[in-house]
């Protein structure tokens, strides 16, 4: 497996940022009410993406059409289009406002993009859609047809193996089990502790998930994100940061599991209003950091007996804040 550079998003001149603030404002305000959360999130934004301070009470609401002239690089429009998306489904308060102006702005644009098309599914309350949209750009689907590269012809039955170690397989519990046995700095014997503190199933044991779940597993190790809701919000963006073909698709999911009380995949609960936008955006631009997306290619099991602080390196991660 390659290492290749960071993925931290090229960031705007100064002229393309402020426009894109106007156009957040514009849609959180489409309503008439600039709420709390969308505070946050505007600021946010500027901390961790834009690296701007520009004041929100200087800020004016911007049309379709001083937007499309100021935003000519199809990159940069793109990415605001997204940022409208997410911004409309931060607060549920005046959605469907919301969703009427970022369409607006889309077709001056000329942005009709799959972040779009679920932001349609999703204020006309067709959750189901919303939901296979998201889950189609999952990540664990690049991980499947990892799998295939890697196995060929054995993949099928590499993925059934795995899905049947939810009905218990001791061979299989005993080799994770063993991991106790590894020195404390090793990744091998920090996952192991991961699960047996937070009251988890090793691989193979009765009731556990399936096995490809000790990829973020292993990454909440690495990256050093408890398992809380709110911890469980900064690792999901943080993994969304890291992805290569899609930088909106894992914090749409977020937004619908964590935020709007909508569950996408059945191993984790659902919630509402439990996103912090600045430990959310922070979380996911330090995703942007590594040199690999883990979710995809990584295959913890053989770096069992490497310890974290070396992969830590190797896999560029920087530390987690604590400001």
């Amino acid at each position: 497996m390659g290492y290749n550079e960071t993925m931290q998003l090229p960031i705007p001149p100064p002229h393309i940022a402020h426009a894109g603030l106007r156009a957040l404002l514009t849609v959180a305000t489409a309503n008439k009410v600039l709420d709390d959360t969308s505070k946050e999130y505007l600021n946010a934004v500027q901390k961790h993406i834009l690296h701007t301070s520009f004041p929100l009470h200087d800020l004016q609401p911007i049309s379709p059409e001083e937007l499309a002239h100021i935003v000519t690089d199809e990159a940069f429009r793109k990415r605001i289009i997204g940022g409208c998306v997410l911004m409309t489904l931060m607060s549920r308060h005046g959605m469907s406002e919301k969703q009427k102006v970022v369409g607006h702005f889309a077709k001056a644009l000329h942005i009709d993009d799959e972040n779009i098309r679920v932001l349609k599914h999703i204020t006309h309350d067709n959750y189901m859609l919303a939901r296979l949209d998201i889950f189609r750009r999952f990540t664990a689907m690049d991980r499947i047809k990892h799998i295939f590269r890697e196995y060929g012809i054995r993949a099928p039955g590499h993925i059934l193996r795995a899905l049947m170690a939810m009905r218990g397989n001791k061979k299989m519990a005993a080799r994770y089990q063993a991991l106790a046995q590894l020195p404390e700095d090793t990744l091998g014997h920090r996952y192991f502790k991961f699960i047996r503190t937070n009251q988890l199933s090793l691989p193979g044991e009765q009731g556990s998930p399936p096995e490809i779940i000790i990829i973020h597993d292993c990454i909440h190790v690495l990256a050093e994100y408890g398992t809380s809701v709110e911890e469980e919000t900064q690792i999901a963006a943080f993994q969304g940061g890291m992805h290569r073909n899609d930088i909106f698709g894992m914090l749409l999911f977020t937004l619908l599991q964590f935020q709007l009380g909508q569950q996408i995949v059945s191993t984790a609960p659902s919630f509402k209003n439990k996103i912090q936008p600045d430990l959310w955006l922070a979380a996911y631009t330090r995703g942007t950091q590594l040199n690999t997306d883990l979710i995809a290619t990584w295959e913890p099991q053989k770096d069992f007996e490497t310890p974290v602080h070396v992969l830590r390196e190797r896999f560029k991660i920087p530390a987690r804040s604590t400001k």
